[in-house]
């Protein structure tokens, strides 16, 4: 009777197949290009000073858009890639407007402020200030009026400020964080290990 040399199909083997495909899909998800954001279509591009070169990554911009419809723009802009336009996974955080001044400038005024990340790629801020609807209007000395740039008047001026890590940086980040995850569990396999021997004996 003949013996069936063939090898066997063990878990270890597939455990490292599935590994090995979760390294080269998210090894192509870190290293494709950063999101392309285009100017919102409906505002108008500022240059006043704080708004263009003194900061990296920032733009700014006066509209009379709503909140609504400025965020669904960026959520749309920073969750698909500049390759191939695929879709990406977006986490989206809102944080107190206070925090515009010190992720933006101590000079930024906020009514709303708001985070689109992508993990281990970089995070799209997006804040927004319409003085009408200032919650602490009513302590001014004078009443609130909206924005007048170039003889237009605005509703609204939009901050954007894109900040991420070059591909170097975000693959080396991506290696030292799953070096880090490897260790730990293995830390947490041997403790567990030692346990069951000590309750073995």
């Amino acid at each position: 009777m003949r013996k069936n040399n063939r090898p066997r199909f063990s878990p270890a083997s597939f455990g490292r197949i599935l590994f090995g495909l979760f390294f080269v899909l998210a090894s192509l998800y870190i290293l494709l290009p950063q999101p392309n954001i285009e100017p919102i279509p409906f505002g108008v591009r500022s240059n006043l000073e704080g708004d263009t070169w003194q900061i990296k990554g920032i733009s700014a911009f006066f509209t009379n858009a709503s909140r609504d419809e400025v965020i669904s723009y960026y959520k749309t802009q920073m969750g698909r890639t500049a390759f191939l336009n695929l879709q990406m996974p977006l986490v989206r955080l809102n944080h107190p407007p206070e925090y515009a001044k010190t992720a933006i400038s101590d000079q930024t005024k906020s009514n709303y402020f708001e985070e689109f990340v992508q993990p281990f790629r970089g995070s799209l801020y997006v804040n927004g200030w319409e003085p009408l609807q200032d919650p602490f209007k009513y302590r001014l000395k004078s009443p609130p009026v909206n924005h007048l740039y170039k003889g237009q008047e605005y509703t609204a001026k939009v901050t954007v400020l894109y900040v991420g890590p070059g591909a170097f940086g975000r693959y080396v980040f991506f290696l030292l964080t799953l070096l880090g995850t490897y260790l730990v569990l293995s830390q947490i396999k041997l403790v567990f290990t030692q346990k069951w021997f000590q309750r073995e004996k």
